[in-house]
């Protein structure tokens, strides 16, 4: 009889056993899972304040140094100088700033941006750019047309008359010309302009063709691009650079991130 009961015991002993080992391995296992969740949370969240703000680096610079202006609502507005000098300044300092985050993180902007600083506009998918950043030429792609029309306003230093604006063509542009002494014109519902002076020079050509507008400076002027009604796509209107420009790498973390800069 007292064998059978040291056997219960023992047996009692072993199965209390076994489950202790059970609960030990599940906290373990879950202590592991836990670990690892925290770990996780801790890298993203690394990435998260880093990637805010090499963003707000890069909009500083943009504000700063890029000679562009941008307002966005219903209506989207870039403004600038045609040929645009701010090209050398801006590719450096862009240069500085990438070298100075690279030498801290395996962070990374694409600085090519800066050839001819596109920015899109989003949700609409409408690339403001130009032909070469620096150069006279302004181009707008949209890559279906998901607003009203676009108006252009141009400031010129030169001396305006009755017969300085000249539009031809039915089309979504309107155009409207400022220049010396209070001279102005301006043509409305075309498609094609040329912009003279006084003296019958030409000072800018405005196209737009298959939707995408050509603007085109022969001298220097202010020019502001308005994308007039944007259609209601249910987000926020943002402007932001070409996808991929932005690349955080922590690799020792398995984490690996590419995307846009907010500009505005």
């Amino acid at each position: 009889m007292a064998k059978i009961k040291g056997m219960f015991l023992t047996l009692g002993f072993f199965i209390v056993v076994i489950i202790f080992l059970g609960f030990a391995l599940i906290i373990s296992d879950s202590f592991k899972t836990s670990r690892e969740r925290v770990s996780d949370y801790i890298v993203f969240e690394k990435a998260r304040v880093l990637d805010e703000s090499v963003q707000e680096g890069f909009r500083n610079i943009f504000d700063s140094v890029s000679g562009i202006t941008i307002v966005k609502g219903s209506t989207v507005s870039f403004t600038e100088e045609l040929p645009n000098d701010n090209d050398v300044n801006f590719g450096n300092n862009l240069t500085k700033f990438n070298g100075f985050i690279n030498s801290s993180y395996n962070i990374n902007i694409n600085t090519s941006l800066s050839d001819d600083l596109a920015v899109w506009i989003r949700p609409h998918d409408i690339k403001y750019y130009h032909i070469d950043f620096g150069d006279d030429i302004i181009k707008v792609q949209p890559r279906t047309l998901n607003f009203n029309k676009y108006r252009v306003d141009i400031v010129t230093g030169k001396v305006l008359d009755g017969t300085s604006c000249s539009g031809s063509s039915s089309g979504k542009l309107d155009v409207t010309a400022t220049g010396a002494s209070g001279t102005s014109c301006s043509s409305s519902s075309i498609a094609r302009f040329k912009l003279y002076d006084n003296a019958d020079l030409l000072i800018a050509y405005v196209n737009v063709s298959s939707n995408i507008l050509t603007i085109d400076s022969e001298t220097k002027i202010n020019v502001t691009t308005n994308i007039i009604s944007l259609n209601d796509l249910g987000r926020e209107v943002d402007i932001k650079t070409n996808d991929n420009v932005l690349t955080i790498n922590f690799s020792e973390y398995k984490f690996f991130k590419k995307s846009a800069i907010r500009v505005v």
